[in-house]
């Protein structure tokens, strides 16, 4: 009987001592992918997106941007600011060219656009602790830079949801996982050595949280129970509940 309940009680001692979350109401997160009006991809115009939501695995409000976002003065291909997120990555390219010199091409207004928000997508995720451990932010800036680049006429919010998946750091989502699984159900089950099971716990997590990158309380609930589900099947509960050493 016990091993039937631990799974629910996993999944709630866990949840009890993660930070306050946004409203299930809360606008559309960094991973959503609303669909975009015909108008926002035209292709004859650079759509003005919106902001990014609010990150709602934090309970810390946003910080204030600092300094002036880059902007392109026709010296340089890249903002000097953001180069650094570009380099050391291995280029991809679109129809046979790689972003930096397709980005040549654009009018100037589409470039100053694009380094606006490839920079404010990197600067959000490192301004939000949860995100930024379960997200590689310089990934990310990057990434996005290419792919607007390669496709101007993309929203912002559809190319989020694209590129989330790709720049998912499992060793920054395990070790949050981990620490949740020691310190709360530790607290439940007081005096049992868990290592085991935090540890199969907090990898389960990360690779079901890599398949569907949505920062959402009830999606963080879900992949938590299955967590719980796969490694209740992959130990018993012999090598579960193991006695610490004396």
């Amino acid at each position: 009987m016990m091993k039937f309940y631990i799974p629910a009680i996993m999944a709630m001692m866990i949840f009890s001592a993660a930070p306050a979350l946004a409203q299930a109401d809360a606008p559309a997160t960094l991973g959503a992918a609303p669909e975009a009006s015909a108008q926002e991809n035209s292709p004859s115009q650079a759509p003005v997106l919106p902001d990014l939501a609010p990150d709602v695995l934090t309970d810390e409000p946003a910080e204030k941007e600092t300094g002036s976002a880059p902007v392109n003065d026709g010296a340089s291909t890249i903002s000097p600011s953001f180069q650094p997120l570009l380099k050391g990555r291995e280029p991809r390219k679109h129809n046979g060219k790689t972003a930096e010199e397709i980005f040549t091409t654009l009018p100037a207004a589409v470039q100053d656009q694009i380094l606006q928000e490839s920079q404010k997508v990197f600067t959000e995720c490192n301004h939000y602790n949860l995100y930024s451990q379960f997200h590689d932010c310089e990934c990310l800036g990057a990434t996005y830079f290419e792919e607007r680049v390669f496709v101007p006429e993309t929203t912002k919010d559809v190319l989020m949801g694209k590129i989330a998946g790709e720049c998912t750091s499992e060793p920054g989502v395990a070790a949050y996982a981990q620490q949740k699984c020691l310190s709360s159900i530790g607290l439940f089950f007081g005096g049992k050595n868990l290592d085991n099971f935090c540890r199969c716990y907090a990898l389960s997590y990360a690779q079901h949280y890599k398949d569907n990158p949505v920062p959402d309380f009830r999606h963080l609930r879900n992949i938590s129970s299955k967590a719980d589900q796969d490694c209740m099947k992959k130990l018993p509960l012999n090598e579960i509940f193991v006695e610490p050493p004396e």
